[in-house]
């Protein structure tokens, strides 16, 4: 087999570009655009080379009063360029868009004669290149203007005021050059206005804004004038309207801005929800004006919706302004499910008032969110500043953020279809605007955080192929890349690598040019795919005669294409059943193409035979044996998975058998049974051991085997216990065999004890077990006891409730009776006591009733003990105690005052060191703790010291007395 690589023609440039999913978070600031003027926001766009245009309105910086405001920044907000636009009178930008030429068009108003609508269109670099104004003897504005993805023309919309019917909304349809090719005015008897527009994927357009009229709003309060709805015009890019309806509740509601997706259109503005209050409205229709549902939020305060997007989750983030307690007003961002359940929902800014009519939001191009509004908090005069807002992909913000808790109503929005009356007719002449460069501003960066975009974690790419490793360039950032570990450096968003290492990890540092914001940094591996060259992507196969086999390519590739002598095939499996050499050919996902061969043959059956048909008995077994080193065995189907089975039915034995290359063959064969004779030996039972049992076989059989011993006996007696087995057969030839367990039934089991004596004093009892039916002892006597009083040996035969017979024999020497010795009669103090020892025996009987060794003794009397030795011989000894009143003649001695003992604990040698002058006629003694003097001495009068050696002493505790101390005083001694 042959594999070949070959690299694409086409150079590779893969790059992070079109990688969005893999984005943790984005790029957080807030910064702070103005001059010592007023400036006002309304509109954003993020342009083509990854910055900002913005919108708005200033004042003092231009030709005169207010003028329409255009700022250019980089992508962190920093001001590259900014201008103004106007004349004499006062000049609003209310919405700018990059067009396709990546120019601007914006849309505002003017102040000259009653308010008239104005467009003006610049190149990229703000530059004046068209202007036109709405020249009629009535009041226009235009407040929203798109750029058409079918044909590049521009669609506006606003409203027309006149005197005979009050404010209509419009929608224009102009060249990109600003000439009109269509214009459609649009309203009832009351007042409309046009807000904002949208192209649908079908090419409608939709426009939006406000209604103001009591035959056509929904719900008006008891039929009180001003109720405010909005509505919805959708018509084809012909200009012909396709449908018109308003809705609403039966308070004041507004819709200021329409996006469009998959069929539906999303609106967002706001609703009363009280007496000078709002709250944030939502509100989903689809394409044909039905209304599908609508929410309102209440963020605790007086709150409007200007602006929405719908993300490519389906989850719509909102922006306006928010009421706030404490903090006054501020901007927020909401992100909603299509449900209405709230996500995320933030309030930005300070501690004055934030946030504008309007405010705008935008999704840029790495998937976070920016936010255009003014601010009023971040400056030390009263003016309003522009407030850019760039927030991640979760709507958070690096600084003036606070979570609001926001709670999400569905609102009972209504619709009417009597909305709607076109009317033509529009004249436009070219404007006369002073451009103007604003100069003195300032943008001030409250916060900011970068994060560093690579094209992913990981890339893979083919050998001597090169890869872009970055994200697209955002202006005001600065890039560094190196290579870890090599010499590569870039400044670059995204250069382009050649890696020849399998792995290569290049390091992105990300910071800004004006130093401003906090950098950060990520790693990116680009690893040269070694798998896809390693194995094969097929190997050479066979297939078994008359078959055909399925040959399936590596998965992973975009393309496979196979040649051989007998055709071509396209797909990851072909189905091949003749022999070929095929050559295949593979395209992967990067567009590598790679070829291999191999080859394909044909492999012959594993023939066999599982012999003639035959007879067994119907309790016998065959062995049935396959052939020798088939990779599988089935046989009937699933009844065994071995190479041989063992046949006992009688019924056809099919074995299937594939070999190695997965080739079958099949064989059958027949079994037939012959009857067999069955007969039992009873059940398992127990015997008596060395007491006959028969057991009964088949007499109705011949040639029996006991044990595999042949006999013509078909029974067996039997006297022992074990496992007996009786073999038949019938006349047909068919054996049956038969087993008995005879267990051995437990035996009276017992003793007469250990061989030992006979007493010389009183004989000896032999006691038999309880519980049995009969005893016989070797004398002949059947009682269960037996005295004896000599010297033999002697046997006891018991009989068990179960007939079972049990012998126990004891030997028994003439033993002599034992002697306690207890001492000689003796007389103690009536105050002192002492201990009566009886020595080691295995049992005691005292004239007290106590049953220990040792007794102690206070009162006078006889104390007798009677003890028993193992052989139960018996003896006895008695002790007299008598008491008397001791009246000392000398003075009492403290002992411990008086007498010093060392050491102590003491092991060989004992010192007595007495420390007072005694009188003569002292005496020294120690008793062990059975009160058995071991030591006396008498003292001569004065000071003394005694050395006594204690090498023959038990170990233990003894008691040290001087007879002339008081009674009970004692010193405690112990001996190791």
């Amino acid at each position: 087999m042959k594999k070949i690589r070959i690299i694409s023609q086409i150079l590779l440039l893969i790059s992070a570009f079109f990688t969005n999913d893999i984005i943790a978070q984005t790029t957080r600031f807030q910064r702070i655009i103005g001059s010592s003027g007023d400036e006002r926001s309304y509109s954003i766009v993020q342009t083509k080379d990854g910055g900002y245009i913005l919108t708005g309105y200033t004042n003092g910086n231009g030709a005169g009063g207010d003028d329409a405001y255009i700022i250019k920044t980089d992508g962190l907000g920093k001001v590259t360029w900014h201008k103004t636009y106007g004349t004499s009178a006062d000049e609003a930008a209310w919405k700018i868009k990059q067009t396709s030429d990546s120019g601007y068009v914006i849309v505002g108003t003017s102040s000259t004669k009653k308010g008239d609508g104005i467009i003006i269109k610049t190149d990229i670099n703000g530059n004046l290149k068209w202007s036109k104004i709405i020249d009629e003897d009535s009041t226009h504005d235009i407040y929203n203007v798109i750029e058409s993805r079918v044909d590049g023309s521009l669609y506006i919309t606003g409203f027309v005021k006149t005197d005979s019917f009050g404010s209509d909304a419009f929608l224009g349809k102009l060249s990109s050059t600003g000439s009109v090719v269509w214009f459609k005015k649009f309203g009832s008897e009351g007042d409309e206005e046009g807000y904002a527009l949208v192209e649908d994927i079908g090419g409608n357009i939709a426009v939006t804004g406000m209604v103001i009229n009591d035959t056509i709003t929904v719900g008006g309060k008891l039929g009180a004038m001003g109720d405010e709805d909005y509505f919805i015009a959708q018509f084809d890019k012909n200009g012909n309207k396709k449908w018109m309806k308003n809705f609403g509740t039966s308070a004041i509601d507004q819709a200021w801005d329409i996006k469009s997706y998959k069929g539906f259109y999303v609106t967002t503005g706001w609703v009363n929800s009280g007496p000078g209050t709002t709250d944030i409205l939502v509100s989903i229709i689809d394409t044909t004006g039905n209304l599908s549902n609508s929410f309102s939020y209440n963020a605790g305060g007086s709150s409007k919706g200007f602006s929405v997007i719908i993300n490519p989750d389906e989850t719509y983030s909102v922006t306006g302004y928010v009421q706030t307690t404490g903090k006054g007003r501020e901007v927020f961002y909401l992100n909603t499910a299509k449900n209405g359940f709230i996500n995320q929902f933030y309030s930005m800014g300070g501690n004055s008032t934030d946030g504008h009519w309007p405010s705008e939001i935008l999704r840029t191009a790495d998937g976070g969110f920016t936010i255009f509004s003014v601010s009023n908090s971040f400056r030390t005069g009263n003016s309003y500043d522009l407030y850019l807002i760039r927030l991640d992909n979760k709507g958070v913000s690096q600084c003036n953020q606070s979570t609001i808790s926001g709670i999400n109503f569905n609102a009972n929005i209504q619709s009417s279809g009597k909305f709607g009356n076109i009317r033509h007719g529009l004249s436009m002449n070219n404007g006369n605007f002073t451009t103007k460069t604003v100069s003195g501003t300032y943008d001030s960066v409250l916060c900011c955080r970068l994060q560093a975009q690579v094209a992913g974690p990981t890339l893979r790419i083919c050998k001597g192929e090169g890869i872009r490793i970055g994200k697209p360039s955002i202006p005001g950032i600065v890039y560094k890349w190196t290579e870890v570990g090599g010499t590569f450096s870039s400044s670059e968003s995204s250069p382009l690598v050649y890696p020849t290492k399998t792995n290569t990890t290049y390091k992105l540092v990300v910071s800004s040019s004006d130093g401003k914001c906090l950098k950060d940094s990520a790693n990116i591996t680009v690893t040269i795919r070694p798998g896809i060259m390693s194995s094969d992507f097929v190997n050479d196969t066979f297939f078994c005669h008359n078959d055909s086999v399925l040959v399936t390519a590596r998965s992973g590739a975009i393309d496979y294409s196979w040649k051989g002598k007998t055709g071509t095939w396209k797909g990851q499996q072909i189905k091949i059943g003749a022999e070929d050499k095929i050559i295949l050919t593979i395209t992967d996902t990067t567009t590598c193409l790679y070829y291999d061969t191999f080859n394909v043959t044909k492999k012959y059956l594993p023939v066999f035979e599982l012999g003639k048909d035959t007879t067994i008995c119907d309790n016998a077994k065959l062995e049935l044996k396959g052939p020798a080193n088939m990779k599988s065995y089935i046989w009937n189907g699933g009844e065994a998975y071995t190479r041989s089975i063992y046949a006992t039915d009688e019924k056809t034995y099919t074995l299937l058998a594939i070999d190695s290359f997965g080739c079958k063959w099949t064989d059958s064969k027949v079994i037939y049974n012959n009857p067999s004779s069955s007969f039992s030996l009873g059940p398992d039972t127990s015997i008596c051991e060395g007491i006959n049992y028969t057991i009964n076989g088949p007499t109705f059989l011949m040639n029996y085997y006991w044990n595999g011993v042949s006999t013509f006996n078909p029974n067996k007696t039997v006297n022992t216990p074990g496992t007996y087995i009786c073999q038949a057969q019938n006349s047909f030839g068919c054996i049956w065999i038969d087993t008995i367990v005879l267990k051995k039934k437990p035996d009276p089991n017992f003793s007469l004890g250990a061989d030992g004596g006979v007493c010389e004093n009183g004989g000896r009892l032999l006691k038999g077990p309880s519980g049995v039916v009969s005893y016989k002892w070797d004398d002949g006597s059947t009682d269960s006891t037996y005295q004896v009083y000599f010297a033999g040996t002697y046997w006891l035969q018991v009989t068990g409730k179960n007939g079972c017979i049990f012998r126990d024999t004891i030997n028994l020497v003439k033993v002599s009776n034992p002697k306690p010795e207890l001492g000689k009669d003796t007389t103690i103090c009536e105050k002192d006591s002492i201990y009566i020892d009886a020595g080691v025996f295995n049992s005691y009987k005292w004239s007290t009733g106590e049953t220990t060794r040792i007794i102690k003794v206070k009162k006078a009397g006889l104390y007798e003990v009677i003890v028993s030795d193992i052989n139960q011989c018996e003896g006895s000894d008695d002790k007299s105690v008598k008491t008397k009143f001791c009246i000392d003649d000398v003075r009492k001695i403290v002992l411990n005052d008086a007498i010093r003992v060392f050491p102590n604990p003491a092991r060989n040698v004992l010192n007595i060191e007495v420390k007072e002058n005694l009188p003569n006629g002292n005496y020294l003694i120690i008793y062990d703790i059975y009160s058995k003097k071991v030591f006396e001495k008498e003292l001569p009068g004065g000071k003394n010291n005694i050395t006594i050696d204690i090498n023959s002493w038990s170990k233990g505790l003894y008691y040290l007395k001087l007879s002339s101390s008081p009674l009970g005083q004692s010193i405690k001694i112990l001996v190791e």
